[in-house]
């Protein structure tokens, strides 16, 4: 049965350092969405100073091609800071890695899951890792078979998956989402 546990700040333990692994973020909500509210986590201190944030997207995107310092800027837009002072101030620039990747390659996960590991130790994370699905209810499916085959969805305490968009256009794309998640994720935690 899927395990789900309510979200609050206790429950996640921002006290500890945590991979926030954004699934996505080259698109629009990370830039709307995310990047206002990761400023603002920054700001208030709600988050362990080594928890770090980790995108993936594809390098080559809107017929751009991505780079870590493009990601860095894309999130810097997002947060509406304009002052170079106040960016760095804020340290949320060293925080921000970006590890290219098609999320529908099967091969792109073990190099994924290589960099995760290797952020682990550096961050001392212990493995807690936050899975963000900002991506369309078509690839949730694809992104979260191939997590849970890599292993990195294996530890309930340390492993969320977060799928910030609605179940699907319908009823039944719901319905199979919900039970794909129910067969696939057994042991981790979605939220």
């Amino acid at each position: 049965m899927l395990e789900v546990k309510a979200m609050t700040l206790d429950s996640l333990r921002v006290n500890e350092p945590w991979l926030l692994v954004l699934m996505g973020i080259t698109g629009d909500a990370a830039e709307v969405m995310y990047a206002p509210g990761l400023a603002r986590a920054w700001q208030q201190k709600l988050v362990h100073p080594q928890t770090a944030i980790v995108g993936v997207a594809p390098d080559l995107w809107k017929g751009k091609k991505w780079t870590e310092a493009d990601v860095k800027a894309h999130i810097r837009k997002g947060t509406g800071i304009k002052s170079d002072q106040e960016w760095t101030a804020l340290g949320l620039e060293e925080s921000i890695f970006f590890k290219p990747g098609d999320v529908t390659d099967s091969s792109s996960y073990l190099a994924l899951k290589e960099s995760l590991q290797k952020l682990d130790e550096e961050r001392q994370t212990e493995g807690r890792r936050m899975f963000v699905m900002s991506l369309p209810p078509q690839l949730i499916k694809v992104v979260v078979l191939n997590l849970a085959e890599n292993g990195m969805l294996d530890d309930p305490d340390k492993n969320i998956v977060f799928i910030d968009k609605p179940f699907g256009a319908s009823y039944q794309g719901a319905v199979e989402l919900r039970s794909l998640l129910e067969s696939e994720i057994v042991s981790a935690a979605v939220a």
